[in-house]
């Protein structure tokens, strides 16, 4: 089962995480270096034969969301990522209204992790409700079935 590519990441779906998307990185060969930039080739396990990224590292309006099926939308770049303790320390934080974080080894400027892991939350309850709604219709129609099968027999005894 494809994992993660990122040392720090390692995500996999599963039944813990049935919201999580894996994405293998582009055949593109332009825009396979352009994510490649972006990651960081350090930051990429060298286990992996192929090389994958979780819908964790993107934003919710780099997907393309038809039929509960999430494919990336043409020519995104992954913006998210975790980062650990010793390159927290070269972090430059900017404080306002939206926080940013600044890396100087990337080119792009990327969310707070603590926004992105809130509105991936949020997604993720949003999924859970939905799940949850199904069961419950499914359940009353099949309360609405037995009762009728109870009627049906009490009429039967009855006569």
């Amino acid at each position: 089962m494809p994992a993660c590519s990122i040392v720090q990441c390692g995500a996999k779906k599963g039944k813990k995480q049935p919201h999580l998307t894996l994405h293998r990185f582009p055949r593109n060969e332009i825009l396979r270096r352009r994510w490649l930039e972006t990651v960081g080739e350090k930051n990429i396990n060298p286990r992996h034969k192929e090389l994958y990224l979780c819908s964790l590292h993107f934003e919710d309006n780099c997907f393309n969301r038809t039929l509960d099926v999430a494919r990336l939308r043409d020519n995104v770049i992954p913006t998210i990522f975790q980062m650990s303790k010793t390159k927290r320390a070269a972090v430059l934080c900017e404080t306002g209204n939206i926080e940013k974080i600044y890396i100087p080894s990337m080119p792009t400027v990327l969310p707070s992790l603590r926004l992105s892991k809130a509105l991936h939350e949020k997604s993720v309850q949003e999924y859970e409700i939905r799940n949850l709604k199904e069961k419950l219709g499914k359940s009353r129609l099949k309360i609405k079935r037995l009762n009728e099968k109870i009627r049906r027999q009490n009429k039967k005894i009855g006569s």
